[in-house]
């Protein structure tokens, strides 16, 4: 290739996803898919018996066709079998401060109250049928009325440190794969790059100021700990520097840790 042919270029294909033109088919890959069904039926049918194929031909363009929520079902319901595993496995949330350094589990701010803050993180949604989202809503809603003396909760985000997924030991400068490693790293970062976490902080605070509201006040959190558990939500509770941390961000001053 001459100078004066440019730069190389690289000629990416048409998007699969776009509409068709002629078909009962929504998209080209809704198409694609049901020519999958198809052959997988086929198969079935040279294997098996003739008649194999046409479950395949029917549920494939079923599958192809209708779509739910603006999704084909195949995908919702893989959407929704994902997001059944993680509800049932919530991720945990990691502390970046150090817990060590002081166990204290409440904190008593210039009001007299004591404080106690717990943190959980967020369900996804999108994949939810209007029953259980329906059901997550009721049973949000009535652990917000068994709450006695009220709650404060603040929302926010943080990013997503690489740490916990890159691998582990250090690799050599001689060693064959360590390109391969720094590459993998470079990728993390960049995937990473627009990817936060959520995490609630539920306050929680006492009726009195004495031993008695010190009682209370570990009641409510087991409460609503247990609630927020019955949602599918792992929580744990701050201690010490987190504790402090985040009752100064909502312009409490502590004065007291226990």
């Amino acid at each position: 290739m001459s100078a004066l042919d440019g730069p190389p270029t690289v000629v990416l294909p048409a998007p699969v996803d776009r509409r068709l033109r002629l078909g009962p088919f929504p998209t080209a890959g809704c198409a694609l898919r049901f020519v999958a069904y198809s052959s997988v039926g086929i198969g079935l049918a040279v294997s098996l018996a003739p008649l194999a194929w046409v479950p395949f031909v029917l549920g494939g363009f079923v599958l192809s066709v209708h779509q739910t929520g603006g999704k084909p079902l195949d995908e919702f319901a893989a959407g929704f079998v994902r997001w059944k595993l993680r509800r049932v496995r919530p991720k945990r949330l990691n502390s970046r401060h150090g817990p060590r350094a002081s166990r204290a589990t409440r904190c008593r701010i210039p009001s007299g109250r004591w404080v106690a803050i717990v943190r959980t993180g967020g369900l996804p949604v999108a994949f939810l049928p209007p029953d259980d989202a329906r059901s997550l809503f009721v049973a949000y809603r009535e652990l917000v009325r068994s709450v006695s003396g009220g709650l404060f909760l603040r929302a926010t985000s943080e990013p997503i440190p690489p740490s916990q997924f890159r691998l582990p030991g250090p690799v050599a400068s001689d060693c064959p794969v360590r390109d391969a490693r720094d590459g993998y790293a470079e990728l993390l970062r960049l995937l990473l790059r627009h990817r936060r976490r959520r995490t609630v902080d539920v306050v929680l605070w006492s009726s009195g100021t004495g031993t008695g509201g010190a009682s209370q006040l570990e009641e409510r959190v087991r409460l609503m700990s247990d609630g927020l558990s019955n949602l599918g939500l792992e929580c744990r509770r701050l201690v010490g520097a987190e504790l402090v941390g985040a009752a100064e961000r909502f312009g409490w001053a502590v004065e007291e840790l226990a």
